[in-house]
Parts: C-alpha cells; structure tokens; sequence
C-alpha cells in the first residue's frame, strides 16, 4: 500500500486484494470490487485480466468510468518511461493482460464497508430465479456485493452447495445483502416464491468458505473438482433477459444439455450468463459457444488473444500506445494482436463488446 485517503487507494501492482482490505477497513472504507480469487489475487493481476467481480451488482464493471482511477505503467525501452494514466485512458491497459506496459501503481475508489449477511435462497424454476435476481440486483434501496444465479444443474455439481439445496429446486440465488436491509430483502423473496436455506453473517457461512468463492470463477473451479471436462463460455445479456417472456437465458441452455449460471451486473449491463457444458472436441465448444450468440454477445474464453476474447474492444489508439510502450514487441508477442485474424481462426469472431444494454 502506498496511501489511502479521500475514499480512494493507491497501491504497487503486487498488493494482494485481501492485504489491501486489511488495511482499508480500520480506516472506514473497502474496496469496492474484487475477483473470487480475493485472498490470492493482486490488484495488478485483477486490473490488467479482470473484467468485474464481487460487487460489480452495486458499481458496474471494471472499464465503467470510475472504477479504475490511476494506473503507473512502465515502457519496455533501451530508456523505459514511466507514463501515468488517469480518465479513460486507463483502459488503454485494462484488461490488456501486461502486453503494452509494465503496471506498477494503481488507484482505485473505496466505499464504506456494510455489515453483511450471505443468503442462499431456492426457487423450483430456473426461471423464476433469473427474475428474482435481476429484482435484486436493480433494487437500489437494498444495498448488496453478490447476486449470483445457479440452475439446478449447476449446484448439483458443487458438493458445497448441495446441501442447501433440494429436489425440487431448479433455480438458486446466492446474495451478499446488508444486514439493516433483511427484511426488505425477505419480502422480495416471498414476493418470487423463494424459500431462503442459509441465511449468516458475512464468511460465517455453513459452507466454510466465503460465498462469493463459489460465484464469478470460483463456480467452476468447485465443478471441475469432480467434473473436470466442464467448460464454459460467457456471455452478456441486457435487462429485457429477466423481463415477462425470459426470452434470452432459455435460448443459451438447450434443454437436457446445458447447465447454467449468472452474474448480475449494475446496469446497464445486465447479466452476464455462462453455460457449462462437457467439453467433446473443439467443434463441439465453437457449436455450443454460437449457440448463444444468436441472441447476445459472448466472449471466447478459450482463446489467449485479447481481441478474439472480445471482452476488450481495440482500436487505432490502442494500437498506438501498444508501439509506443512497446515498439519492439517484446511484451507477450502477439497476444494484443489488431488485425483481423485468418477465417480459419474465427471459432467465434469478435469486435469486443459495446456494454450498452442491449434492445
């Protein structure tokens, strides 16, 4: 940590999301996102490959104006420069994986930190679940840090979660929720239908572990414990996917092949859905991948090129400060690739997602 103060934080590139916590918190402030990964991972790590995380239902994602608020970036050079980045121009490096400059600061804005509480809470339609969440995640009277959604298959696999669980149940929620806004929150609950099993201080949970380590990443770490050719894919899904018809989630997850699970995002992002499917051969996963592109974006989480991944959009002034910081390409050649790649290649082909909600 080099300082916090004014509701924001500066830190080397190496600090660990969970240190930084450690001494934000006595101080009267967190931050406001972190990865699943929290007690392992780095602020550098999580601002040059991360996308969002926990929190992101309350503040957006990692790119929305604001969340990132400085970066320190060195230039590989015979002279290296040290060039500091503030406004947008931060996303120049976000997300950009280390490939056009060494990040060695970072800034990023605190929030007051909540007394929690961690819910599960299990609905007999998948359905039914999506709705709920995204009524949660769009009440901004209740203050939250996780809604996560889960189909029947998805928790099924995870031996942490089966027990809270049921038969009956198709649809599973998990939620950070403030503790002075329970009773808010009980009442959206009975108004979809749900039934809440675990209800707990915050990483006082049954299930021995924090529960945001069994969303965003963490979801199919736990399923490849037993299952290990479960893959996934991600996509993005604006508000209208949790609307009367549900007409968009449905189309990802063929019916008897698909698991599938969610992230909520602030809006106007939306969901973001990731279906699991067993992997068989690589035409397979650019089947099942295409599937859901008919109706929304999904980025190619299989792919180490930033622009195939599509969740980076890349454009001349990228490419610019890519050979400014970098002119003799030395930093993972190749990965920030510009040009379009050979057809060939194209298993699911992307300009990089807009983040717009979606018509």
């Amino acid at each position: 940590m080099l300082w916090t103060r004014d509701g924001r934080m500066r830190a080397q590139a190496g600090a660990r999301l969970q240190a930084i916590d450690a001494v934000t918190r006595p101080t009267g402030f967190e931050l406001r996102m972190h990865s699943s990964t929290r007690r392992a991972a780095t602020i550098g790590g999580f601002v040059g490959g991360g996308h969002a995380g926990v929190g992101s239902c309350a503040w957006g994602i990692l790119r929305d104006r604001g969340n990132i608020l400085g970066l320190e970036v060195v230039s590989v050079e015979e002279e290296p420069r040290t060039v500091q980045l503030t406004g947008d121009r931060v996303n120049l490096v976000h997300h950009a994986y280390g490939s056009n400059g060494i990040i060695t600061e970072v800034e990023l804005p605190l929030a007051p930190p909540r007394p929690r509480r961690e819910h599960i809470v299990v609905f007999p339609e998948f359905m039914t679940a999506v709705r709920f969440a995204h009524a949660l995640a769009t009440s901004d009277g209740i203050p939250k840090k996780l809604v996560s959604v889960l189909s029947g298959r998805s928790w099924s696999m995870m031996s942490g979660l089966q027990p809270y669980g049921d038969a009956a149940c198709d649809g599973l929620v998990l939620a950070m929720v403030a503790h002075p806004f329970a009773d808010a929150f009980a009442d959206l609950v009975r108004a979809f239908g749900g039934r809440i099993t675990v209800d707990a201080p915050e990483g006082e949970g049954p299930y021995r572990a924090p529960i945001y380590e069994f969303s965003w990443g963490h979801t199919r770490f736990h399923i490849n414990r037993t299952q290990p050719d479960i893959i996934t894919t991600v996509g993005l899904y604006g508000p209208r996917c949790s609307g009367d018809d549900g007409a968009h989630l449905p189309a990802l997850r063929p019916p008897g092949r698909h698991a599938l699970r969610g992230e909520a995002f602030r809006r106007p992002h939306g969901l973001r859905g990731m279906p699991l499917f067993a992997y068989r051969g690589e035409a397979h996963g650019r089947r099942d991948a295409r599937h859901g592109r008919r109706r929304r974006p999904v980025a190619n989480n299989h792919t180490f090129l930033v622009k195939e991944g599509g969740m980076k959009p890349l454009d001349g002034e990228d490419a610019a400060f890519k050979r400014a910081m970098d002119p003799h390409d030395l930093m993972n050649p190749g990965k920030l690739r510009f040009e379009a790649p050979p057809r060939e290649e194209k298993a699911l082909p992307s300009a990089g997602w807009k983040f717009r909600e979606a018509a």
